[in-house]
């Protein structure tokens, strides 16, 4: 399986400390990446288990509040600011007409009319600690900023613009032939 590198999306976001990496295709999370990425990794069956079930026509996304772990020194305060983040995201989609997985919530299934859809992967990191004592309606309307961001569909986020996927193993492991492979060789 090969890997598609994460690109920041640009926006506005209110001094909130918030910014975005997206992909337009199912790839691992920055925490999942190293045990997906390492052969020899006690959790990478699991790991690929979990991402060969998605559906890549969905938009898989999380929040990411590690990275405000020195202003932020409470895991307690984290994990509140993170569940802040979240909720105000799945509003937001949810104002914008789409599901949380980034499927339209209502509309024609026809593919000229249907409404726009999102897909990929996204994750939102959180530098900041206002986000914990700031409104609810300025979280929701700088998310909202970021899902219109990602609805007008810039050229740099189509997938023909993306970089093609690197395999993650190099070398001879990787062929079929190989008596390493997991994969049966084609006759």
């Amino acid at each position: 399986m090969a890997l598609s590198p994460f690109k920041p999306v640009r926006f506005p976001s209110s001094g909130l400390g918030l910014q975005a990496q997206y992909c337009p295709f199912v790839r691992p999370s920055t925490l999942d990446e190293k045990s997906f990425a390492s052969r020899w990794h006690p959790n990478v069956f699991a790991v690929r288990d979990k991402y060969s079930d998605i559906r890549p026509d969905v938009l898989t996304w999380r929040v990411v509040s590690a990275t405000s772990h020195k202003l932020v020194p409470k895991a307690v305060m984290r994990n509140r600011l993170k569940r802040r983040w979240a909720n105000a995201f799945a509003d937001s989609m949810r104002n914008n007409g789409l599901h949380t997985t980034g499927k339209p919530l209502s509309g024609s299934k026809d593919a000229k009319t249907a409404p726009a859809k999102l897909q990929g992967t996204l994750e939102m990191l959180i530098f900041s600690a206002s986000g914990i004592d700031a409104s609810y309606d300025k979280l929701v309307s700088t998310t909202d900023v970021l899902v219109k961001t990602l609805l007008r569909g810039d050229a740099k986020f189509s997938p023909e613009s993306w970089p093609k996927p690197q395999p993650v193993y190099g070398g001879r492991k990787d062929r079929a032939d190989s008596r390493w492979s997991i994969v049966a060789p084609l006759k």
